[in-house]
């Protein structure tokens, strides 16, 4: 019984610490840059996970075709999908870090208020439309690229 009540008081400041944890997590979080809340809000607004999902699809596309013998299941694999969301992931921490290095607040406000004009969001309207023509332009370009980088390092005798 004595050793029952020790892992009961133990498990007792385990659940105290495990509030306090969770008491300070939300403390941070409500307290949180007032401008990083305005640099989501534009990036959410901008569908910006759309455009790193066609980065990510084209880097799929290039890399199939540069790899071909790989079979599918590779493509489709739990640690290759783990590798394309931890590089969407990262993409998307260092445009965030970008918005907000380079973007006022009140630039972002503004930002924001123009989306919600006619104009802007004929602007996001047209984005969203765009993005398969971006995509392809940037496989095909990444195509082009990697072919030209293969000769160019042939002739260095690599």
């Amino acid at each position: 019984m004595l050793a029952f009540k020790k892992i009961l008081q133990r498990d007792k400041v385990n659940i105290k610490l495990f509030i306090l944890l969770i008491a300070f997590i939300t403390a941070c979080s409500v307290s949180a840059d007032p401008k990083q809340k305005l640099v989501d809000e534009y990036m959410e607004a901008m569908k910006i996970n759309n455009t790193l999902k066609s980065f990510s699809s084209s880097y799929t596309l290039e890399a199939k075709r540069l790899y071909k013998d790989l079979p599918e299941s590779f493509w489709t694999n739990d640690e290759y999908k783990k590798l394309i969301f931890d590089y969407e992931k990262a993409l998307w921490e260092g445009w965030r870090a970008a918005y907000h290095k380079y973007l006022t607040e009140e630039e972002l406000k503004e930002l924001l208020q123009f989306l919600q004009t006619d104009l802007g969001k004929k602007f996001l309207r047209m984005q969203v439309e765009m993005e398969p023509i971006f995509t392809k332009v940037a496989s095909n370009s990444a195509a082009i690229l990697n072919d030209e980088f293969t000769l160019l390092i042939k002739s260095y005798g690599y």
